[in-house]
C-alpha cells in the first residue's frame, strides 16, 4: 500500500484505466490524470494495482522549524530533522527505492519513473492495518518483525527517515518499506538510524498497540548496554508529561502523549 491513501480499494475502482499511459509503456501516466488526483492515488493497470506518487509541494515549512529549534535546543538526536531534499520528491524516491530494490531490502518494486511521479507495484496491506486485525500472539509477532526487517535496512548502511507503521506494509508474509521522502546526512546515519528505531516505537505506542520496549529493542538486536544507546536520550524526552498530567491534560496532543508514554516505559528497569 502506498502513503497517503485513504481508501486504496475505492481508488482503484474510480481509476480502472488498462493502458493509461504510452502504448509502449502502460505506467507513463498523462499529466491531465494526474492533475485530477491526490498526491498518492491508485491504478488497476493490466489487471493490476499499482500506486502513483506525486511529488508533494512542499510539508509544513513550521514544523520543519520547531523540529530543528528543538534539535539545537536539546542536542537530543531523537529529535534530529531530515535534510531537505535536493529535488523533486519523487525523483529523489525513485532512486533510493533503486538503490534498496538493489540491495535486497524488501521495498515496492520500482515500475516507472519521472522527475515529477513514480509508479509503484502493489505491495500488500499497511502494517497498521495488519496489526489491528492479527491476534495478540500475532501483533507481537509482527512487531518483533518490523523491529528485525529495519535492522537489516540498518545493517545495508541506510536509515528510513519516516519509519512509522504507517509507512510499512505486509505481503505474503514479509515486511515491505516504502515512503522514503526524506534525504538523510551520511555523516549522520547512526543518529538516523536511531531515530527510525525512536519513530517504529513511537508509531507503535500512538497507535495504541503498547509496545513492550525491551522485547522490542531485543528482536532488533540490543540489549544489556546497548539498549541504553535509545532508553537514555528517550528519557530525557520525560517534561513533555506536563501534557499528560493537569492542567494540561485537556489538550488533545495525541503524538507529545504517546512520547510520555514511551519516557515512563525507558524509565522502568
Amino acid at each position: 500500500m502506498a502513503p497517503g491513501v485513504n481508501d486504496p480499494a475505492e481508488a482503484a475502482a474510480t481509476n480502472p484505466l488498462p493502458h493509461p499511459g504510452e502504448k509502449n509503456n502502460p505506467y507513463a501516466i498523462p499529466a491531465l490524470l494526474r492533475q485530477k488526483n491526490p498526491t498518492v492515488f491508485s491504478l488497476v493497470i493490466e489487471g493490476k494495482r499499482v500506486f502513483v506518487k506525486q511529488s508533494r509541494r512542499g510539508k509544513n515549512p513550521l514544523g520543519k522549524f520547531c523540529q530543528r529549534l528543538l534539535w539545537r535546543l536539546t542536542a537530543n538526536p531523537l529529535l534530529l530533522p531530515p535534510l531537505q531534499p535536493l529535488t523533486g520528491s519523487a525523483e529523489q524516491e525513485a532512486a533510493t527505492l533503486r538503490r534498496l530494490g538493489e540491495a535486497g531490502i524488501n521495498v515496492p518494486a520500482l515500475l516507472h519513473a519521472e522527475p515529477d511521479y513514480l509508479v509503484m507495484a502493489d505491495a500488500g496491506s499497511q502494517l497498521e492495518e495488519a496489526l489491528r486485525q492479527a491476534s495478540p500472539s500475532q501483533r507481537h509477532q509482527l512487531m518483533a518483525e518490523a523491529a528485525q526487517e529495519l535492522r537489516r535496512l540498518h545493517d545495508q548502511g541506510y536509515a528510513h527517515g519516516g519509519s512509522q507503521i504507517k509507512n510499512m506494509a505486509l505481503q505474503e508474509g514479509k515486511i515491505y518499506f516504502f515512503d522514503f521522502e526524506e534525504r538523510i546526512d551520511a555523516a549522520q546515519l547512526p543518529a538516523f538510524q536511531l531515530r527510525d528505531l525512536f519513530l517504529l516505537l513511537f508509531s507503535l505506542e500512538r497507535a495504541g498497540f503498547d509496545p513492550n520496549l525491551k522485547d522490542i529493542l531485543a528482536s532488533y538486536g540490543w540489549t544489556g548496554e546497548k539498549s541504553q544507546e535509545l532508553l537514555l536520550p528517550l528519557r530525557r524526552l520525560k517534561l513533555v508529561n506536563i501534557f499528560r498530567h493537569p492542567p494540561l491534560s485537556w489538550l488533545k496532543v495525541r503524538d507529545i502523549k504517546a512520547i510520555g508514554i514511551l519516557t515512563d516505559k525507558a524509565g522502568k528497569p
